[in-house]
Parts: structure tokens; sequence; C-alpha cells
């Protein structure tokens, strides 16, 4: 029996995939949102690729299956140009959230996307998160060549896979779409998840998320429901609850109206945040004290946040596909989403440690308490950066034109979570 593992960098993820693949004995089901199957994956020898792994698993009689995101916008090839073995079996996967012009120059053609990364194998064991291949996912602090350069934080999780999860993943191979088994989750199942390990928490949340759009007008309840616990702290008695929060201020990947978005709706979400926490009688002293929003950087250097997980007290972590937005968050997700709940003490309290070592540049053997890390966070330790609670418009535009303006510019459908989506394999 294979046990849970958690691989915090892509030469660990990547180094899995290898095992994987290499080791494949009956069949490969292989979802991405981003994937080129001619690059060579990171911290391994030239040519080691997608294609080259799963050409030589059908070598050997495995029945190998592609599921592709069908957007071209980040990278993707068309699946007529793939370039896959013939023997490997590849499907699209589409929903019908179509963006009109001239919006669609910025945002692409599409705002419904197959956001899903697993990796199955055998109906044994899956690795979920991790999997994608693109030139900017490369090792830990390790320069990607983009324009201007930066660097890629990446988690992916390896578990058994139960009848249940493999049934699910054949069924969406098939053209069904329906909520995963557990340990898995997505949308408003991974959403309701989150809200009671925040709720449930004794000491500490630990949040890693790509994007950060959250409010009391959003319809996931993230951060709203992170104020309320730190309420509860603030009117108990000897109550250490803490709240860690790493994201990025902007996005290298992404179209510069869209990191300029990305940026402005962090800014609302923690001011938003703040606003709630004072009404509610929490003093900012009291949050200056208990909650850190920072970022990663090297070297004066992004460290892209790819992660997006949540680990409650050292026992209990999401690992999700997910961003902290309504496009993945809500009743009516725009982004076809999956993650799993890890309910290991040993596995997540291993891998807690080994962020906050990495992060903080402590030695591996060093243990660390949610308070220490906190006030080392605070102290823009290692690679973490603070991210105060600016409000770069504030020069020009009152804050409350700010606000109302990004409520009206979330009410369009392009950010997500306002229209069912029909999903489908082509």
């Amino acid at each position: 029996m294979y046990n849970t593992d958690v691989l915090i960098d892509m030469d660990e993820c990547a180094a899995r995939m290898v095992s994987m693949l290499q080791n494949a004995v009956h069949s490969v089901y292989y979802s991405a949102f981003v994937c080129q199957l001619d690059l060579s994956l990171p911290g391994q020898p030239p040519g080691t690729t997608i294609n080259t792994l799963t050409s030589q698993a059908a070598d050997r009689g495995v029945r190998v299956h592609l599921l592709f995101n069908n957007s071209t916008q980040y990278g993707n090839k068309s699946l007529d140009e793939l370039g896959a073995d013939p023997r490997v079996q590849v499907r699209g996967v589409v929903g019908d959230g179509d963006i009109p012009f001239p919006f669609n120059k910025v945002f692409g053609e599409t705002y419904s996307n197959h956001h899903q990364k697993f990796l199955m194998i055998d109906d044994s064991y899956m690795m979920v998160g991790g999997v994608g291949v693109d030139p900017s996912r490369r090792g830990w602090l390790v320069p990607n060549g983009e324009s201007p350069p930066y660097y890629w934080h990446e988690v992916g999780v390896f578990t058994p896979c139960s009848p249940a999860m493999s049934a699910w993943v054949k069924t969406q191979w098939g053209g069904v779409f329906q909520p995963p088994p557990s340990p898995l989750v997505s949308s408003v199942g991974e959403h309701v998840t989150t809200l009671r390990l925040i709720d449930d928490a004794k000491t500490c949340i630990h949040m890693e998320a790509q994007l950060c759009i959250s409010t009391g007008s959003t319809e996931n309840q993230v951060l709203s429901r992170v104020v309320r616990r730190l309420a509860r702290a603030y009117y108990a008695t000897n109550d250490p609850f803490r709240f860690m929060l790493l994201v990025n201020t902007h996005q290298p990947d992404e179209h510069m109206v869209v990191s300029t978005i990305t940026t402005v709706t962090l800014d609302w979400s923690v001011r938003m945040m703040f606003d709630s926490a004072e009404k509610m009688g929490v003093p900012a002293s009291f949050l200056s004290e208990r909650v850190f929003v920072g970022t990663l950087e090297h070297n004066n250097t992004h460290i892209k946040v790819h992660s997006n997980l949540i680990i409650q007290d050292g026992h209990t972590m999401i690992r999700s596909s997910s961003n902290l937005t309504d496009r993945s968050l809500s009743s009516h997700p725009c982004d076809n989403e999956l993650g799993i709940v890890i309910r290991d003490d040993q596995v997540v309290s291993l891998t807690q440690q080994r962020l906050w070592q990495r992060y903080l540049d402590l030695p591996m053997d060093t243990f660390i308490n949610p308070i220490q890390a906190h006030d080392l966070m605070c102290k823009q330790v290692g690679v973490v950066r603070a991210i105060e609670n600016f409000q770069p418009h504030s020069r020009f535009t009152p804050t409350g034109v700010v606000d109302a303006c990004m409520r009206v510019l979330h009410d369009l459908p392009y950010f997500g979570g306002k229209k069912f989506i029909n999903w489908k394999s082509q």
C-alpha cells in the first residue's frame, strides 16, 4: 500500500510523475490545465518529457488517457497540434462560458477552464497538483528564463487511490462531470470544507493562494470567516489563534490588465477584512499581532505562489487547484477544479514544517510552532515579505469609489461564480 506524500517543489513533483509513469502497468489518466508534451520536465535529464514517458508506457501495453484544457491562451496547443503519440487517447474538456469582443483580447476566448491537475496510475494511486508542464514552472529558486524572470512555488500530493476515486476519474473521461468522492473536493464542497477548517482551528490557519478575491460581498466567504475566527480569539481568554496568508501581489504570467486587476482586488480583499474586523470591535492592534498577509521574494525577484493550500493546526490540509475566488469557490464556479483533503497528523505536520523551514531559511531539523512562524514572517525572514494594507489608488480616488467599482466589476460574469457552466469532453 502506498502512503500519502506531499511534494513541495516542481523538481519533487516532476520526479514523482516520472516514477509513476515509468511504473504504470495497466492505465494512465492525466489531466492538465497547461502541458507542453515535448518540454523536458524540471530537474530531469533532457528529453524526459510527457510524450516520451507516455510513448514508453504505450510500448508496454499501458492504456494512456490525456484530459486537456482546450484553451490555447496559456501556451497549450490545440488538440490537432498537440503531437501526442497516436496510441495515446486525448480528449479536450470545454465549458460553455465565452468572452465577447473586445474583452477576449485581454481575458482570452473563454472564462471557463478545465483547471484540474491530476495523474492517476493503474487505478491505484494518484497525484493531485504539480503535474503541469510549462517553461515557467521550474524547481525551487531556479530562474525560469521568462522576461522578466521569476521563480515558481508548487505543491503536489501523492496518495493511494480508492475505487470511488478511480470510478470518478473514468466517469469524467466518459464526459459526465459530477462532484468528486472524498477525500477529493471541488466547488461548493471545497468551500464548505474550507470554512469548517477555519471555524474549528485551534492555533492557526496557514493559507497559500495564487489569487485572493474574498470579501463580504463575494460568494466565497473565506476571509469573512477568518475575521469571525479572529473575533472569537479577541473576545476569548488565552486563545492563541494566528492567521497567515501567502499570496501573489501580481501575476507575471498574465496580461498586464489582468495582473493589475488581481493586484487591486487583493488590496480590496485585505482592506475589507480589516474593515469587517473593526466593525466587530476587533482593533487593528490585535490584527497586527495575529494576522500576516505576505508574499514570497528572493533576491528582489518574485516567487509565484501556485500552491493553493490551507493547513489547519498542522494536522488537516487541502491542496487544491482552486484559487481564492468565486471562479473556483462558488455555487456556479467557472473553473473545473479539484482538491484533496489530507487528515494525517504526521504528513500534514511534516509538510507545514518543511514549508516554514524553506520560507524562513531554517535548518531542516528545526521545529517551530505557529506563534514562532507568525513572528518570523512579520520580521520578513528568509523569502517572506509582508504586504502592507496598501491603498495605491487612494492618492487619486476615494476608497469608497474604488470599493463600489470593484463590486460592479466583480458582478461581471468574467470574474466567475455567476453562471452555471456546462462541461463536455471532445
